[in-house]
């Protein structure tokens, strides 16, 4: 049996102890039978809040399963993206258990604060090198097992810990794992897996072990950010966008193979979140799984064709980047390949019809003329085409659908979704449609969806998404939510080929303050602020980098029956005002090249 490297020369001499401090985007609360998923962008882990680990991905696979710790139960925890905290009770009292999942690093690192037991076999596991051969080595108290591919390893070592390793082979290409949990001090069990060198890489960085959990607990994203001072919603929208990207991440290593019609769904929703907060990684990763299943047959519902929403997320992300490499593809395998739209029924009609409107969008400055005349009469052709004869333009026997709804919705109007088979993502896309038709009302109701994921959603604190099976691709209904506040509270809607962005903010009229950070518009981003005092609406806008100043359309609905005045710059502007009810809503047109005030006075 070939031995593997030598790791234990790559421990720390001393292992940085974890839980100082609590991080921002913490959820604290009593332990329950709550099921919980911590993810970053090489790793996850799923367990049970009262109980133990139930696995430990990294990269694609599952190395371990069954984590438990003999004698201990939970009592509180405190979770946070990347990285979770349980005190724990045994025999020798109350002790801090630490879970980190390190964004970036091929490991996994559980921490307990103290020996919770002295058993010979308090820690137990399953090591699962994904192989029927499986074989071990033991070098210095690391732990090394492997398959046939000796050079693809999951390594164990627990720092502090007193033995050694008791391995028994399960028979089933698995290891039954267990360890003396002896030693006063911190205990740290380090789980790395990947090639020698990664492997190397992990147990060196695990001496710098706390910055990671910072790391890991500070869920930044390189998009939208909310600041409102409201930490509930600030850190709630910073939580979800951690999420969607941690989930579509986790599935572009994992694929989508569960039922194809709800994994066109939680891929296609989470993408378009993603893209809601301007994370176009995240939203390419979605648009490459959707052409994996496309390319797979995968099964999808008449009312969403799959093919639909995977050019129409290939298309908004190159109208959100203005990287049109991926919605070139998809116009030709719209206009001459396999994913061409023939013989469709008229259910999914609309969505494609929006679809391929938003494609000959997305290029019409990088594809010719001819393409782009063909995606938009192949728009045009298509219900005459799925009714099988021609049909009059003033005649409406097309009933409305997935793409009536997302034209109005992305826009900020109102709509009727078909079903999606998700209850909760019905429940999360009904919301958004409400957002056109009563603000107010509609923010509550997403208020509340909001706050109930942040504190205990269905697949534990701080998710949004059901936990049918919680490695599932995606979280659609994070997605949607997201993608409700971008555009039908923001009216965030960019077009990057014309270096044009869009905003037409709709907030509240409880509102009085509120700030966006990360607008993205190609690689420009912008800041916009928002202050009310009585009946003056003060916007201000700031392109915090950018290559070429953008044009800025600004749409705001602010409450009033009629504009008095309107200030540019502290310079008066005669700007277009339509009245809405209760609200007003203006409109100003101008190059953002540099900071811009906006001074709007209602009545």
């Amino acid at each position: 049996m070939k031995r593997g490297p030598d790791l234990a020369g790559h421990l720390p001499a001393a292992m940085p102890e974890l839980g100082a401090a609590v991080p921002a985007l913490a959820v604290s609360g009593i332990a329950s039978t709550e099921p919980f998923l911590i993810e970053g962008e090489a790793a996850s882990v799923q367990g049970v809040l009262k109980g133990g680990i139930d696995r430990i991905r990294i990269h694609d696979r599952v190395v371990v399963r069954d984590l438990t710790l003999a004698g201990s139960l939970g009592v509180n925890f405190v979770l946070m993206p990347g990285a979770l905290r349980r005190e724990r009770t045994g025999p020798l009292g109350t002790i801090m258990e630490n879970v980190v999942v390190a964004p970036t690093l091929p490991f996994v690192a559980v921490q307990w604060s103290g020996s919770p037991v002295a058993s010979d076999d308090a820690l137990r596991l399953r090591l699962t090198p994904a192989d029927s051969q499986v074989q071990y080595d033991m070098r210095d108290g690391v732990l090394r097992a492997h398959g046939q591919d000796s050079g693809q390893s999951v390594a164990l070592a627990l720092h502090g810990g007193k033995g050694e390793w008791t391995v028994l082979d399960a028979g089933d290409g698995s290891l039954l794992v267990s360890h003396e949990m002896g030693g006063a001090g911190p205990l740290t069990l380090l789980i790395a897996a990947g090639s020698e060198a990664a492997l190397r890489s992990a147990f060196a960085a695990a001496a710098h072990l706390a910055a990671h959990e910072r790391r890991a607990a500070a869920a930044s994203v390189d998009g939208v950010r909310v600041v409102t001072g409201v930490a509930e919603l600030d850190e709630g929208v910073a939580w979800a966008s951690s999420r969607v990207g941690a989930s579509l991440r986790r599935s572009a290593v994992e694929g989508t193979g569960h039922d194809g019609v709800g994994s066109s769904h939680r891929v296609f929703w989470s993408g378009l979140g993603a893209l809601a907060v301007a994370d176009v990684e995240t939203a390419g990763l979605a648009v490459s799984l959707l052409d994996d299943m496309l390319g797979a047959g995968e099964a999808c519902q008449p009312e969403w064709p799959l093919g639909a929403m995977a050019t129409l997320l290939a298309a908004r992300l190159a109208l959100t980047s203005g990287d049109a490499s991926a919605a070139r593809q998809r116009a030709r395998f719209v206009l001459s390949g396999p994913s061409s739209p023939s013989g469709l029924s008229s259910d999914g009609v609309g969505l494609w019809a929006l679809a391929l409107e938003t494609l000959a969008d997305a290029l019409r400055y990088t594809e010719t003329d001819d393409r782009i005349a063909d995606l938009r009469r192949l728009a045009v052709e298509l219900p005459s085409a799925a009714a099988g004869g021609t049909r009059l333009p003033m005649v409406g026997d097309r009933r409305p659908d997935a793409g009536d709804f997302l034209t109005s919705v992305l826009a900020g109007g109102v709509g009727k979704p078909p079903a999606t088979g998700m209850s909760r993502l019905d429940e999360t896309l009904h919301t958004w449609s409400g957002f056109g038709e009563d603000a107010d009302g509609a923010w509550g109701q997403w208020r509340a969806m909001l706050s109930l994921g942040f504190a205990s959603g269905p697949s534990g604190p701080a998710s949004w998404d059901e936990v049918e099976d919680a490695m599932a691709p995606g979280a659609p209904v994070t997605g949607a939510m997201l993608a409700a506040f971008s555009h039908s509270v923001l009216g965030y809607m960019p077009d990057a080929p014309s270096g044009r962005l869009r905003l037409a903010p709709r907030f509240p009229s409880h509102v009085h303050s509120l700030a966006i950070e990360g607008l993205r518009l190609a690689s420009t981003s912008i800041a916009l602020r928002y202050e009310r005092s009585k009946t003056l609406h003060r916007f201000e806008l700031e392109p915090t980098s950018a290559r070429v100043p953008p044009m800025l359309v600004l749409e705001p609905s602010v409450p009033g029956k009629r504009l008095v005045e309107a200030h540019i710059g502290g310079v008066s502007a005669d700007l277009e005002a339509t009245s809405e009810g209760e609200r007003v809503r203006v409109r100003v047109q101008l190059p953002l090249e540099g900071p811009c005030t906006i001074d709007l006075r209602t009545e």
